[in-house]
C-alpha cells in the first residue's frame, strides 16, 4: 500500500466515524426538539417556553449542517481512496455536495418565505447562467432553486437527504476498513519503532 492510499484510508475512517458521531448528535437533537414541542402542544406544566424551543431549533439546524459537512467529507475521501486503489469511486448522493455548497454560501443567499434562494437575477430566464455568480450555483441546482431554512419532521435533512443513507455509507466504509485490517495507529506505532 502506498502512502497516498494509506492516508486516504485513514481519512475515510476519520470521516466515517465523524459521520456516525454526528448522526447520533443529530438524532438526539431531533428527539429533544420533538419532546419539547409535544410537551408544548399538550400543555404540560413546565413545558419548554418559546426561547427554549427556539434554542432547540437552532441546535438541530446546526447539527444538520455539521452532518452534511461530515458526510460530504466522507464521500470525498471514499472517492480518493478508490482512486488510489485503482477502483471505481462509489456512487455519490445527488444532493449531498450541492447542499454542502449551499450551506457554505448561505450567507450570500436571499431569504424569502422560510427559504434560501438565489438573487432575483436568477429568476430571469434571459439571465439564468449568463452572469458570474458562482455563489448561487448550488441553489440553482436544487429542486425549485431553494433550500428550506425550516426543519420538517419528515425524516430528511434539508428536505432532500436521507440520514439512513449517510449512516449506511459510513458503516460500510468502516466495515471495509476493518475487514482489511487497516490499523493506522498500530501501523504508525510499528513505523516509529523501526526508525
Amino acid at each position: 500500500m502506498n502512502e497516498a492510499e494509506y492516508e486516504a484510508a485513514g481519512l475515510v475512517e476519520t470521516w466515517a466515524e465523524a459521520t456516525l458521531r454526528q448522526l447520533q448528535r443529530y438524532r438526539a437533537a431531533w428527539e429533544r426538539q420533538r419532546t419539547a414541542w409535544k410537551q408544548f402542544d399538550l400543555g404540560v406544566d413546565g413545558a419548554p417556553d418559546q426561547e427554549t424551543r427556539s434554542r432547540l431549533f437552532r441546535e438541530l439546524w446546526s447539527e444538520s449542517h455539521m452532518l452534511v459537512w461530515a458526510a460530504h467529507q466522507l464521500e470525498l475521501w471514499l472517492a480518493r481512496w478508490a482512486k488510489e486503489r485503482g477502483e471505481q469511486p462509489p456512487p455519490v448522493d445527488e444532493y449531498l455536495k450541492v447542499i454542502r455548497n449551499v450551506l457554505e454560501h448561505l450567507n450570500e443567499a436571499e431569504f424569502r418565505h422560510g427559504r434560501a434562494v438565489p438573487g432575483r437575477e436568477a429568476e430571469d430566464p434571459a439571465k439564468l447562467g449568463k452572469w458570474n455568480k458562482p455563489k448561487w450555483s448550488g441553489l440553482i441546482k436544487l429542486p425549485g432553486m431553494y433550500l428550506s431554512t425550516a426543519i420538517t419532521d419528515d425524516g430528511q435533512l434539508f428536505d432532500l437527504l436521507q440520514p439512513e443513507r449517510l449512516e449506511q455509507m459510513a458503516s460500510a466504509a468502516l466495515s471495509r476498513i476493518n475487514s482489511e485490517q487497516l490499523d493506522r495507529a498500530g501501523d504508525h506505532w510499528f513505523d516509529l519503532r523501526e526508525e
